[in-house]
């Protein structure tokens, strides 16, 4: 099921939001049934820093997603009108992958044509009927992989929601049979600074600069358009 909101807040307040990249009309064809999924993977499982001394080899990710939605944003002199549709029989979900390969694909279901102006992400640790023996309670994200060749296992709790703005918006018309969401994880962004090191996942020094560095390293793709790139806004090392 799906379900919407409206609220009304400040011009200044949606200004205040980081604004997006490319994207334009889709028109895949002709169809009568609007379909939405989402496809959770990485950009590149391997990292290597700039001197070839070090590197990361991410292996497997799990994110637990409280929910995800999108907005549609509407002008009224100095108010904007925001309706909301979330999609709540899907979600919360704990989302797992191995990066390199397939990924993991979650189907959305059928949505009505119309306008997208922003989308957002809420992560918290599993609740309710929701668990995951690897994230426990206190933890919304896990990643494991290796570190010149040494395994690591760094977790974090994020309680939060990622929102970002789309633009030019994303339309879905009478023709738009399917849309295919790619919500990525950039591992070069997470774990590689801005002089080409790495962070050492199980160096505890590190893990605060890794955990700032998170929704800095979300990319959110459209077929071969970047909806959202958030590398030129990554913290610093």
């Amino acid at each position: 099921m799906k379900y919407r909101y409206n609220t009304i807040i400040s011009l200044v307040t949606i200004f205040t939001v980081l604004t997006l990249t490319s994207c334009d009309i889709l028109d895949t064809g002709e169809g009568e049934v609007n379909e939405l999924s989402l496809h959770f993977n990485t950009t590149e499982p391997v990292v290597e820093s700039a001197d070839g001394n070090n590197s990361i080899e991410v292996t497997r990710m799990k994110m637990s997603v409280r929910r995800i939605g999108f907005m549609t944003l509407n002008f009224q002199q100095d108010t904007v009108t925001v309706d909301t549709m979330s999609f709540d029989e899907q979600f919360p979900k704990v989302v797992s992958f191995n990066p390199g390969e397939v990924g993991t694909r979650v189907g959305i279901g059928e949505i009505d044509p119309q306008t997208f102006d922003r989308v957002f992400v809420e992560f918290a640790p599993p609740s309710g009927e929701v668990s995951d023996s690897d994230l426990g309670s206190n933890n919304s994200i896990l990643i494991e992989g290796t570190y010149n060749n040494s395994s690591f296992s760094y977790r974090a709790n994020f309680d939060t929601t990622a929102s970002f703005f789309i633009d030019p918006s994303l339309e879905m018309t009478e023709q738009t049979a399917t849309l295919d969401l790619d919500v990525l994880i950039k591992t070069a962004s997470l774990f590689k600074g801005s002089s080409g090191s790495l962070l050492n996942p199980s160096d505890q020094s590190a893990k605060a600069k890794i955990t700032g560095r998170f929704f800095n390293s979300l990319l959110f793709e459209e077929g071969n358009r970047t909806l959202r790139d958030y590398e030129d806004l990554r913290g610093s090392e």
